[in-house]
């Protein structure tokens, strides 16, 4: 399997990456015993840039909240510096 096919964002390879988080969601226990509470991937747009895929297990396992709180908001309008970097990445202009 390469990282391009990995990466790819087709219906069948969404099936694959979605099966492959849900496998390491529900079956991996880590060194120490606890559970993963996410994974880190590269992004298909590019090596440097890194996906974060997080779970909140007590809340998807229903023992509780997960001690998470909002730090900052923004919103990403149409001509914001984050969607036009994002925008340019992916080789789109707007007008």
């Amino acid at each position: 399997m390469t990282l391009s096919e990995l990466t790819d964002s087709s219906d069948e390879q969404k099936i694959l990456t979605t099966g492959i988080a849900t496998w390491i969601r529900e079956s991996v226990v880590l060194d120490d015993g606890s559970r993963p509470h996410g994974v880190v991937y590269p992004s298909k747009w590019g090596s440097t840039l890194q996906n974060w895929a997080m779970w909140l297990r007590r809340t998807d396992d229903g023992t509780g909240p997960d001690p998470v709180e909002v730090v900052e908001a923004s919103d990403i309008g149409r001509h914001s510096a984050p969607f036009l970097q994002a925008a340019n990445l992916r080789g789109m202009t707007f007008h």
